[in-house]
């Protein structure tokens, strides 16, 4: 699938015939979607079957924030405005599964994305809600302008297969997994995860996660004082 997709990028890149170029396009986009059908599918099994084991590194997380700006680029191309905000959070060493992390925070950017019309704009926060000597909780937040949903909708966004109605799967496409499987990443980080929303006024969605202090950093900090 991933030769598919590369393929069909270059012959639509590089064709001189404009059919040619036209159809790779075509052949792109859909191989791009099945392949992100595959690869949701793919874990969200693993993740059912119990099978993902979560990783403990050593993380800055407005670093983690201030690099996720890499999605300013797709939000060009559909003309919307992409913005982080992490200034609330602490400079402090946690202990975190950065990969996971990311996947969840692009998996909901690229959904705000997805419902938020040309001259919208998405935004991610990060914040500090709570601290002591061994944990950092810290609130996740993507907004967006776009289409929104009612409360009842919110209610069930976050089960498998479930998108808020038929016309947003003929409209707007995607597989109804995405959110489930960062329901199920966030709560195997012992967190929690919501949203809310009005129609045709934006939506937030939200997740709450409290991380281990790395303390071989906390020391050294103590013992170079």
């Amino acid at each position: 699938m991933n030769a598919v997709v590369g393929f069909s990028d270059v012959l639509a890149i590089t064709s001189r015939d404009e059919k040619a170029k036209e159809y790779g396009g075509y052949i792109h986009d859909a191989s791009q979607s099945l392949l992100t059908l595959l690869n949701d599918i793919l874990d969200f099994s693993k993740i059912e079957a119990e099978k993902v084991e979560l990783e403990q590194d050593p993380l800055v997380l407005p670093d983690l924030i201030q690099s996720m700006a890499f999605w300013r680029g797709k939000a060009i191309e559909k003309n919307i405005r992409f913005e982080t905000f992490e200034n609330a959070l602490p400079q402090d060493v946690v202990l975190a599964d950065e990969g996971r992390l990311r996947q969840i925070l692009s998996n909901l950017i690229s959904n705000a994305m997805k419902f938020t019309p040309e001259g919208g704009h998405v935004e991610l926060q990060a914040a500090l809600v709570g601290e002591s000597a061994e944990n950092l909780s810290v609130r996740f937040e993507v907004r967006d302008s776009g289409i929104g949903f009612t409360d009842e909708v919110a209610a069930r966004l976050f089960q498998p297969f479930v998108q808020a109605d038929n016309s947003v799967a003929k409209n707007f496409g995607g597989t109804g997994l995405g959110l489930a499987i960062c329901t199920k990443l966030v709560r195997l980080m012992g967190g929690t995860i919501g949203a809310k929303g009005k129609p045709g006024e934006g939506a937030i969605f939200w997740f709450e996660i409290a991380f281990p202090r790395h303390q071989e950093r906390s020391r050294l900090a103590v013992n170079v004082a």
